[in-house]
């Protein structure tokens, strides 16, 4: 049974298959402009088989999500909402209606990815930036939301005369920025990597455990450089050691292919 797997972002959707009588098919993930789908037609009209289920996130606009009710049908896409739990996670959230199904299928998909024993952090630098805790119980903390990169720098430009658009490479800023630019981007690394940190310690002090920390999102390699060397100096002054940053590409994907398998296997 073939199914297909849809990240529907803000700027990009994210498509990736899975095939229940193959699972060692490709798994690769194809990735599409929301402003223009007719490739992600194009993909689904190629498929060897008809889906016969597909399961979605969705944080875009209703226009662009009937759009792809439209493309996948007559196989209705199932978009997932949270809820209280769902296989190992559970929710902590007040209203977990209000939590973002992006979020709570990426914390999914780095539970379900690979054996740990431990507390977890995804850190999501996307049009947003979202950074959101697992405890050591499989139970989703909670997390916080500001502006991610391409905010920052673009209400920086809009919200002043003569501010630049500034470019981020990826790199540690030094303390002291001597030009404009330079200013700019080591400043909007600062405040994202801040956040980061603000949260890495919180979890740190309340389970008394350092987290892993999953990173994810197309704006991350402008920040990773200054967040790995941060959360090591952190990490080694309390006693843990270095903690390598580990990169996932599609984490939300992932969750939606532990939730195909699993109702498949059940």
């Amino acid at each position: 049974m073939l199914t297909v797997l849809i990240d529907a972002g803000n700027s990009r959707i994210k498509v990736s298959l899975f095939d229940s009588a193959d699972r060692s098919a490709d798994t690769g993930v194809h990735a599409f402009a929301a402003a223009d789908l007719n490739a992600l037609a194009d993909l689904v009209r190629q498929l060897p088989q008809t889906p016969a289920r597909a399961l979605g996130v969705s944080v875009t606009t209703e226009a662009i999500r009937q759009e792809l009710d439209a493309i996948l049908a007559p196989c209705p896409i199932q978009w997932q909402t949270p809820g209280a739990r769902l296989l190992r996670l559970k929710n902590r959230y007040h209203n977990p209606a209000e939590l973002g199904p992006d979020r709570w299928l990426g914390l999914l998909g780095i539970l379900t990815a690979r054996p740990i024993d431990g507390p977890m952090m995804l850190v999501s630098f996307g049009t947003a930036t979202t950074v959101d805790t697992i405890d050591d119980h499989e139970t989703f903390l909670g997390g916080v939301i500001f502006p991610g990169v391409s905010m920052m720098q673009s209400s920086l430009g809009a919200g002043t005369a003569r501010l630049p658009v500034a470019p981020m490479p990826a790199q540690v800023w030094p303390s002291f920025p001597q030009n404009t630019q330079a200013a700019i981007a080591a400043g909007i690394v600062a405040a994202q990597t801040g956040g980061v940190i603000r949260q890495w310690q919180q979890v740190t002090e309340h389970l008394g455990r350092a987290p892993l920390v999953f990173v994810t999102g197309g704006a991350r390699a402008a920040i990773m450089p200054e967040l790995q060397a941060r959360i090591d100096s952190f990490s080694v002054d309390m006693g843990f050691g270095t903690i390598p940053l580990i990169e996932s590409e599609s984490p939300v994907l992932d969750g939606l292919r532990a939730l195909a398998q699993h109702s498949t296997d059940a």
